[in-house]
């Protein structure tokens, strides 16, 4: 009985949130002025979609959101450091293998952030390139505004289906097909250049 309530708050909490995201493409795609607005609730959509599915199956089981620090630090440092280190090393085998792609001008970060004040000639060297990737990994941690932001997600995908994932087939598994289901939720975002632009071969 237990595993059949379980498949059905999984199902339930999928097919509302990818609902929600393909109204939202839909409508980004029929009102482009609109794209601001309808993808700045990506991370809230996680939420609503946990909420309703809780409201409709009953769901009465505990909110996933009390953190413990002392028990799991070492977790929480690890999650805080190595993704921002991971990215920075990325970057460094990429243009060690690629040289020809460094733009030390910052061209795209000038089109990109221009219209908010960044300055419009911006000039690095490889050494300012390197310590801007160093003091990025060890203070993207602290930026609290993209926590708050991505909280959503968490919430949602992390905190409420994982879980349920989790007791309804192995870890491997679980994680697997969770992975799968939260990269998938994506799509819009990859097809509008949210994530890696649209000016590659084959965009979106």
């Amino acid at each position: 009985m237990e595993t059949t309530v379980l498949k059905k708050r999984a199902i339930l909490y999928v097919t509302i949130l990818y609902g929600f995201l393909i109204l939202g493409w839909l409508a980004t795609m029929i009102l482009p002025d609109a794209y601001t607005v309808v993808w700045g609730l990506f991370s809230v959509l996680p939420v609503v979609a946990t909420i309703l599915t809780r409201i409709i199956t009953q769901d009465k089981s505990p909110w996933y959101l009390k953190p413990n620090f002392c028990k799991s630090w070492k977790t929480y440092l690890f999650a805080a450091f190595l993704p921002g280190a991971t990215i920075f090393l990325g970057g460094v085998l990429y243009f060690t293998l690629y040289p020809q792609d460094l733009d030390l001008s910052a061209r795209n970060l000038v089109a990109q952030y221009g219209q908010y004040g960044a300055p419009e000639t911006i000039q690095f060297t490889t050494q300012t390139v390197i310590r801007i990737g160093l003091a990025f990994i060890f203070l993207s941690p602290l930026v609290l505004p993209v926590h708050l932001f991505a909280l959503g997600e968490e919430i949602g995908w992390r905190g409420y289906l994982l879980p349920i994932l989790l007791k309804l087939t192995s870890p491997r598994k679980a994680v697997l097909l969770h992975g799968d289901l939260w990269g998938l939720a994506h799509t819009p975002l990859i097809y509008f250049g949210f994530n890696y632009g649209s000016s590659y071969w084959g965009a979106p």
